[in-house]
């Protein structure tokens, strides 16, 4: 589900009339309230981090296997360039297969759960009797 084209008119929390307290209520939707930004808060800057390290992990794959490509140049294959090269093709490889693997699964995980807290943080709370 698409959180953010979800439109709430707002979480309604079910009490009876006689268990009612009007300030213990305001207590409450004040405390949710700011459980729901802090969440939304830290699930956006998970969702960064975790971009930035997805973009960076796809950045160095791209730049081993252009590494790897260099060590094809020279005109006397040594044994450590064959070790080097080697080393450095697999290695490249599953950089970028990893980071397109993260960048597009996890990462639209990753964005649900922040729209999800961003809807709730935006959301009105009120107090009905059941």
């Amino acid at each position: 589900m698409k959180y953010k084209e979800h439109n709430a008119e707002g979480l309604f929390l079910l009490l009876p009339q006689e268990q009612r307290d009007e300030e213990s209520e305001k207590v409450i939707v004040s405390s949710l309230g700011d459980f729901f930004r802090r969440q939304f808060l830290f699930h956006q800057y998970k969702c960064r981090g975790k971009l930035r390290n997805g973009i960076l992990t796809l950045l160095s794959g791209i730049m081993i296997i252009l590494l790897n490509s260099w060590t094809d140049f020279p005109l006397s294959p040594s044994h450590v360039i064959v070790s080097i090269k080697a080393l450095l093709e697999p290695a490249g490889w599953f950089l970028i297969w990893a980071s397109f693997d993260f960048l597009f699964y996890d990462f639209t995980r990753l964005k649900n759960e922040r729209d999800f807290y961003k809807l709730l943080s935006k959301i009105h709370i009120y107090f009905k009797s059941a």
